[in-house]
């Protein structure tokens, strides 16, 4: 009898080690994959906010036209140090392991503050933004994971297009809303298509140079 109590708690103590071990491993994961997301999210608005800064001692128009420059950087800034408050919040959750917060939403606004905070990155390239979601459509979903995964489509969209125009749409379906982003830019290759999902595989391709004469964007 006393063998088969010092067996019970040998296997009770192994299985909280195990559950300790898997639970430093998760967060330990989460942590590399939020440093990942931080560097790839917030290096995109501060580069345009620098490519703005520089374009401003370098105009030679009007003090008016300075002055667009400089409140464009100036929206950008606001929008970055949201967008960075908002990762913050977003990491702290999934430290925790918190599940999903599903709430009720309406998808175009979700996507009108998005191209308000790129409005910067796609004016310095020329680039038309087009919401054409219905302004009645609404979601019962993560908001914020809805928006962190439109945030990177449209990042790497202007990135990826040197002319041209963005659009993100909706389409209702029975059970369900697909969103589509779609843009004039470059493509994917064939053989880089077959490997997004591959979560193990990092890709890296050279984006699209910015066009410094144009500094207006039209989002819609």
């Amino acid at each position: 009898m006393e063998l088969r109590k010092n067996n019970r708690e040998l296997k009770t103590v192994s299985s909280l080690e195990t559950a300790q071990r898997k639970e430093l491993e998760r967060i330990s994961e989460m942590q590399k994959r939020i440093i990942a997301i931080l560097a790839h999210d917030i290096r995109s608005p501060l580069s345009s906010l620098k490519s703005m800064l520089q374009l401003i001692p370098e105009s030679q128009g009007p003090l008016s036209a300075q002055g667009s420059l400089v409140e464009m950087a100036g929206g950008q800034l606001n929008a970055t140090l949201g967008l960075l408050d908002n990762m913050v919040e977003w990491g702290q959750l999934e430290l925790k392991g918190e599940g999903l917060e599903y709430r009720e939403f309406r998808l175009h606004d979700t996507v009108r503050k998005l191209f308000s905070e790129q409005e910067a990155a796609a004016a310095l390239k020329g680039l038309t933004l087009k919401n054409r979601i219905a302004e009645d459509l609404r979601l019962v979903s993560d908001d914020n994971r809805i928006r962190f995964i439109l945030r990177n489509l449209l990042t790497n969209a202007i990135k990826f297009t040197k002319s041209g125009f963005i659009t993100i749409d909706a389409v209702l379906t029975a059970s369900s809303v697909i969103i589509s982003v779609e843009d004039t830019g470059i493509g994917i290759p064939e053989p880089i298509l077959e490997q997004l999902f591959h979560g193990c595989k990092r890709i890296a391709r050279k984006g699209t140079a910015m066009s410094p004469a144009r500094v207006s964007a039209s989002p819609s």
